[in-house]
């Protein structure tokens, strides 16, 4: 697993001064469309720390889209390799990740995330996600049997935001935010927690 690599850490990406570096992860958890890709990106850049997608390293892992995967083998095929990815994911320091939507489904997963990093739950109302992933053309693999992706949406946000808000360690209401005061949010989080 090889996280994407980045420049030095920008100036204002520190936390504040006499923090101490304690080799923390930032864990984004939340639904498919709500930001966490595009964000860890956006965070790791501006802290110069590395970046890992776990949807794309368990694709890398079984050689196909993820998609193709869950079509073949089911999605608890899929969950047994998410954990593989997030106990290897979960021995990196200094790393941005994005996890899946069902991350959480496994109490074993966050357990192992949270050991060495803080959980971030981006919270976000289903026209947002809605919006996000594309509409009803979203081509991301069904995690039911609804023929509507607004109704799965709904149907999925009502079992896992119980989930969610377990696994949080801060939550981040996405509503009303861009994604730049999406990262500076974290940042001061970063900083309220003293991590750099």
């Amino acid at each position: 697993m090889n996280p994407v690599r980045n420049s030095p850490p920008h100036p204002e990406g520190r936390a504040s001064a006499g923090a101490i570096s304690n080799g923390v992860n930032i864990v984004l958890i939340g639904m498919r469309g709500s930001g966490k890709t595009t964000v860890a990106k956006m965070l790791s850049k501006r802290l110069g720390w590395d970046f890992l997608e776990l949807d794309e390293e368990i694709a890398k892992k079984v050689g196909m889209p993820i998609s193709d995967f869950v079509a073949k083998e089911g999605w608890d095929a899929f969950r047994d390799k998410e954990s593989e990815v997030v106990a290897v994911a979960a021995a990196s320091d200094k790393v941005v990740i994005s996890t899946g939507g069902g991350v959480v489904v496994r109490e074993k997963n966050i357990e192992a995330l949270k050991k060495s990093g803080i959980c971030i739950f981006f919270q976000a109302s289903v026209d947002s996600l809605f919006k996000h992933i594309g509409g009803e053309g979203s081509k991301l693999p069904r995690l039911t049997g609804n023929t509507s992706m607004r109704e799965e949406l709904e149907e999925v946000l009502k079992v896992r935001q119980q989930l969610y808000e377990k696994a949080a360690d801060e939550i981040i209401d996405t509503e009303t935010l861009s994604l730049d005061d999406m990262v500076e949010n974290i940042v001061q989080i970063m900083q309220k927690r003293r991590i750099t």
